[in-house]
């Protein structure tokens, strides 16, 4: 079991969601090894090890710690973050900088813009909650931030496109889409589009269509006569002209 990883992504944890982010504070992001389920006080070999990490952790000057009234060396008390060196605590667990990660966020806001109204309050409400929570909203994922931009560029053009279609377009693979983007954009369409729709009986095919994207070509069956006009030309069906097939 890698401690270290566990103990610091804990720590990241609370240090994200903390005011430590964007301003001055003496608040530690502390752990209580209470609270820690891998710390087993009772398996001498286990807890040796997660000693040896703490103390691993502390000459990297990366986090310090604290033990329980008369049992030093043999019971922890809590850890804490040691938060001028946070950036190694990023680099030792493979993560990115929420405060790096904002930003990027951030860019590819600016980046895009949406003639449509509902788009373009999604992108607002998006850029002041990042500027204001210091975090990333569920609607817009740092992992395919830019993937639902290039989808919501895509629905601001109103075309409508066949899902695999859009998926090719946008990702050059036809299940892209529907693989990892189609379940945040129903979600942005249900929130900024269809907010005061009652969506109970909807199904995500039903809810791709209201902004032109389908999974099948649709089929419009009709009986009698018809005319209609695509680019100024008109076309007609009629009884007498429509093949019958027997």
């Amino acid at each position: 079991m890698d401690y270290k990883k566990i103990l610091l992504n804990k720590l990241i944890d609370r240090y994200e969601k903390s005011k430590s982010i964007y301003e001055q504070t003496n608040r530690r992001i502390i752990l209580k090894m209470k609270d820690i389920k891998e710390y087993d006080i009772e398996n001498f070999e286990s807890k040796k090890i997660f000693h040896d990490t703490i103390n691993e952790l502390k000459n990297e000057n990366i986090i310090d710690y604290s033990w329980e009234l008369y049992e030093t060396g043999n019971i922890l008390k809590e850890i804490w973050l040691n938060k001028d060196n946070v950036e190694k605590a990023y680099a030792i667990t493979n993560r990115i900088d929420i405060r790096q990660q904002n930003s990027i966020l951030l860019k590819y806001l600016n980046k895009y813009h949406f003639d449509q109204e509902w788009l373009e309050k999604y992108r607002n409400d998006m850029i002041c909650y990042i500027n204001e929570k210091h975090k990333t909203n569920n609607l817009f994922p740092y992992q395919f931030a830019e993937d639902v931009l290039k989808v919501l560029k895509e629905i601001d053009n109103k075309k409508e496109v066949l899902k695999r279609v859009l998926s090719i377009n946008c990702f050059g693979d036809s299940k892209y889409f529907e693989k990892y983007i189609e379940h945040i954009i129903v979600r942005i369409i249900k929130k900024y589009l269809l907010v005061n729709e009652s969506l109970e009986e909807y199904t995500n095919e039903d809810i791709l269509l209201e902004v032109g994207i389908s999974k099948y070509p649709e089929v419009l069956e009709f009986c009698g006569d018809l005319e209609y006009y695509i680019n100024d030309i008109k076309i007609e069906y009629k009884k007498e002209t429509v093949r019958k097939l027997y």
